[in-house]
């Protein structure tokens, strides 16, 4: 295996593999980031928040969203 592939790898598992230093850092920083953002947004009442984003608070708990996979909580 020549080094370019090698090298291609290593990007492809530190970018896609749910289990490696990178990304379980990375993932605990996203759900303490989104624990604050919810702890802000139950400050504001629901019909102050724009449209676009009300469907990210509703009925969604801290739980629910920890469970995500990294993806979907980065969105």
């Amino acid at each position: 295996m020549g080094l370019n592939q090698e090298l291609w790898e290593h990007r492809s598992d530190v970018l896609h593999k749910d289990e490696n230093e990178v990304r379980k850092a990375d993932n605990a920083r996203l759900d303490i980031d989104i624990a604050n953002i919810i702890e802000e947004i139950k400050l504001i009442p629901r019909q102050f928040l724009p449209v676009t984003d009300k469907r990210f608070f509703q009925q969604r708990t801290i739980n629910y969203i920890h469970r995500k996979k990294y993806p979907q909580k980065r969105k």
